[in-house]
């Protein structure tokens, strides 16, 4: 799962990394960003709550800490990109890391020995 948890969020990286470098307007780089955050929140809570453990979604709270990390040096100036849409990428993604933290910690608990899901299979 660890593998998949960073398998996914380069995959994200990937496809935002693609639209940067592309000619497409800043508009949609900026909403296929916001997706971005909202497709690692599902992946993270359809495993976590899916009894898959913590593994993916404490991956994707590190990656979304990481990018709301980038967001606050380039709106500091410390690093180079456009600014469109960063404010709320940096309160998105900080958001997004706290709510895959809270999924890890269900998916910890889904998955001892006296969680919720090992109860179900037993």
């Amino acid at each position: 799962s660890l593998h998949f948890g960073w398998t996914a969020a380069a995959s994200l990286v990937n496809v935002n990394g693609a639209l940067a470098y592309s000619e497409v307007s800043l508009n949609l780089q900026k909403n296929v960003g916001f997706a971005s955050v909202f497709v690692a929140l599902a992946l993270a809570g359809g495993v976590s709550l899916g009894g898959g453990g913590p593994t993916v979604p404490l991956v994707l709270a590190w990656a979304l800490k990481a990018v709301s990390d980038g967001m606050k040096q380039r709106l500091e100036g410390a690093r180079q990109g456009n600014l469109v849409g960063a404010q709320t990428m940096k309160a998105l993604s900080l958001t997004g890391s706290a709510v895959c933290l809270a999924l890890g910690a269900c998916g910890l608990f889904l998955s001892s020995d006296s969680g919720a899901w090992s109860r179900a299979w037993i």
